[in-house]
């Protein structure tokens, strides 16, 4: 059943529908941030890491800069973009 979820995922809403059990989430799940869990072997990538920041702020925080960009796949998270301010 865990393995059909999405991640990052908010620990306790997925406990409180019946999508994960605590002992479940205790033993296969970390947190990235406080409430927000990934997959115990996972590593994320920045958009990923960008979701999880919106998923901690209760789906209400606005992302800026390298992970807005990376959310909306126009970033390479280097940022050597060649693009100018207008004046």
């Amino acid at each position: 059943m865990e393995d059909e979820l999405a991640w990052p995922l908010r620990g306790w809403e997925a406990v409180e529908a019946g999508l994960l059990s605590v002992r479940v989430l205790r033993r296969f799940y970390s947190p990235v941030y406080p409430g927000v869990h990934i997959a115990r072997e996972a590593e994320l990538s920045a958009a990923q890491r960008a979701r999880a920041a919106r998923l901690w702020s209760r789906r209400s925080g606005v992302l800026a800069g390298l992970s807005a960009a990376a959310i909306l796949g126009t970033g390479s998270g280097t940022g050597g973009g060649t693009e100018t301010r207008p004046s």
